[in-house]
């Protein structure tokens, strides 16, 4: 898994938090490439779904072994949004 993430809500662009688990066979550099990657959707305006949809197709173009990507995003008004992308 690798936290913290963030991105911005394009409607308001208010932070968005999230824990990102990603599930394949990864080595340390692997993780380490990967941490940087998610950095930079530190100033990035996406819904939290197209998030996750991003990072599954570039890792997945790239070659990392992935089997899926979650995001576990911090609540708002009360509600999960928790978007699931995996190998068909």
């Amino acid at each position: 898994s690798f936290s913290p993430f963030r991105s911005l809500c394009p409607v308001t662009g208010q932070p968005d938090l999230a824990k990102i688990i990603i599930k394949g066979s990864l080595s340390t550099e692997d993780k380490n490439h990967i941490s940087n990657y998610l950095g930079s959707f530190f100033s990035f305006n996406s819904y939290h779904e197209k998030c996750i949809e991003e990072i599954f197709q570039e890792l997945d173009t790239k070659g990392f072994q992935i089997e899926a990507v979650e995001g576990h995003f911090e609540r708002r008004g009360g509600i999960s949004i928790i978007p699931v992308r995996q190998k068909a």
